[in-house]
This record gives C-alpha cells, structure tokens and sequence, in this order.
C-alpha cells in the first residue's frame, strides 16, 4: 500500500509541476481517479495513518491540485455520508471550497488592466525575468524588444509553454531584429470563463462540505 501511494505521489507532485496548463490538468485529471482508489484502499486496508499522510499532502495549499480533488470528489458523491467522511471526502471538500472562495474573493479584472501574474520566471535568465515585468504591468499590452534570434526564440517558447494570451512576431528591422509581444482580449475572455466555472464547481462541491 505504502508503495502504491509513493508511486502515486510521486506522479501526483511531477503532475503538478508541468508547464503547459493543459498538459498539466489532463495529467491530473488522469490522477484523480487512483487517488480515490487508493483512499479507498486504505479504508479496506484499516490504515488511518497513511490516508491521514495522503490528505494532507494533496491538501497542502502550496501545490495547485484543486481541478484533481474537485474530481474525486464528484466521483464519490454517490457514496453514503458516512463512508465519505471515513475516506477524506469531506475534508477534500471543505478543503476546495476554501480553495475556490478563495479565488473568487479575488476582484474581478477591470477593463484595461492587462496585468498576466500567473507566469513564473524562476531560475531561468534575465530574459525570463523581463518577461515577467512586461506581463505583469497592468497598462502595457505591448512590447517591442530588440533580441538576437536564440533569445526570440526562448521568449517564443517559454510562451507558447505557458499558454499565454500573447501574441509573439518578429520585427525584421534594425540589428538585432525586434520582438514583438502583444497581450491579447483572450486575457479578459479566459478570466470570465475561469470565474463562471469557479462559481459552478463551489456551488456543488458545498453540498459535500457540511
């Protein structure tokens, strides 16, 4: 049992730390339904301790795995109450309840601020970092940036990996050529349609909070 869950966490953790957001939910939303199998085995197994070890580790609120508990949750909403609260379901429950009021608590995009937040630069260069400063300055929407073509072409990638709602061309004038990057209104579009389902998933996953 032990095993099956270091498996498991193990592809739970590297899940979490792809890139690209719909890899990343799709690699999730293929984790959900073992990781109720395994809740359930620890239940038949009479192994409190290590359900205990597993709800804490996808509850932990520095790791983004709310799409993934959503999941588990509504696959067990046919389950007795009692059997739900001896699997950690409730507790998934309240813990993504909080998760997504959380969310919605956050104000509502305001026309004109272009702010993207959600990109990291981590570690990787200077580059990145200026990326990260364009993005996340509310009344920019464009930058024309001149780069030699191996930078362009790491900008290029590190967008296209994040799935940003930006737009990347090359400016063929001057030396070295200009990249330019433009937010696009999918940033507006993409925040009202993140919000929608935020309220239609806290709307059903309270029913399991109580």
């Amino acid at each position: 049992m032990n095993r099956l869950w270091d498996w498991l966490g193990a592809a739970i953790s590297h899940a979490a730390s792809i890139a690209t957001p719909s890899q990343r939910q799709a690699t999730l939303h293929d984790l959900a339904a073992p990781l109720l199998a395994v809740l359930r085995s620890t239940v038949i197994a009479d192994d409190p301790e290590l359900r205990e070890a597993i709800l804490a580790t996808v509850c932990d609120s520095a790791v983004q795995l709310s799409q993934m508990l959503l999941e588990v949750v509504d696959a067990s909403t046919r389950l007795p109450p009692d059997q739900l609260d001896e699997l950690g379901v409730t507790r998934l429950a309240r813990h993504c309840v909080r998760t997504l009021q959380d969310e919605l608590d956050r104000p509502e995009r305001r026309g004109g601020d272009w702010s993207i937040t959600e990109f990291e630069a981590g570690d990787c260069c200077d580059d990145c970092v200026h990326l990260v400063a364009f993005l996340i300055n509310a009344a920019q929407q464009q930058l024309v940036w001149p780069l030699a073509k191996p930078r362009r072409q790491h900008i290029h990638q590190r967008i296209d990996q994040a799935e940003l709602p930006v737009t990347h061309r090359t400016k063929r004038e001057g030396s070295p050529h200009k990249l330019v990057l433009t937010k696009t209104s999918d940033l507006f579009t993409r925040d009202a349609e993140r919000r929608s389902t935020t309220q239609g998933w806290l709307h059903s996953v309270q029913q399991l909070a109580r």
